[in-house]
């Protein structure tokens, strides 16, 4: 059972912003697991340091920007690759998530040419402290992530709520 187009570009928003908002969370010390887990990357602290792209952003704000970017990307890797049924497609899917990821990050940093100019916070901090390839691995990698959660959350979590939504449907 696949879940429509409309419905994985739904859970793709809130996985994207869910784990923005994991890290806020982690950032103001609520979350030590996860603090410890990725405290000492470059990547976390350029978000998190006085100054970063946190502090510049209302959580809200940056929970949406971040929802709103993997909604873009993953428009973009269903066009080119569906949603995998197996172990074949989930490698040429993940390469795909990959390489979008990565790419889509492009049109969000400033430092390249091909930037759209609508992400200057992000720009300024997050991908003026990583650099142009390092921002490039990161944001394939986001990408990564949250298409393995998706596809976990789709094989294991999606039947079993829908199979609970149709049971509790009355047709009277």
């Amino acid at each position: 059972m696949n879940p429509s187009r409309c419905t994985l570009l739904s859970l793709t928003f809130l996985i994207t912003g869910l784990f923005d908002a994991v890290l806020q969370l982690a950032d103001r010390g609520w979350l030590p697991p996860v603090e410890w887990l990725v405290g000492d990357s470059d990547w976390y602290v350029s978000l998190t340091k006085d100054g970063g792209y946190f502090d510049r952003h209302t959580p809200l704000a940056a929970i949406l920007l971040a929802g709103i970017v993997g909604f873009g990307a993953q428009a973009i890797i269903l066009s080119i690759v569906d949603f995998p049924k197996g172990f074949k497609s989930s490698l040429k899917f993940f390469l795909v998530t990959f390489i979008v990821s990565a790419l889509f990050g492009l049109l969000m940093n400033d430092a390249w040419p091909v930037s759209t100019r609508l992400f200057p916070i992000i720009s300024q901090t997050y991908y003026k402290d990583l650099g142009k390839p390092r921002s490039m691995l990161t944001d394939g990698e986001s990408g990564i992530i949250v298409n393995l959660t998706l596809l976990i959350l789709v094989r294991y979590a999606y039947p079993f709520l829908v199979g609970v939504a149709k049971q509790n449907v009355s047709y009277k």
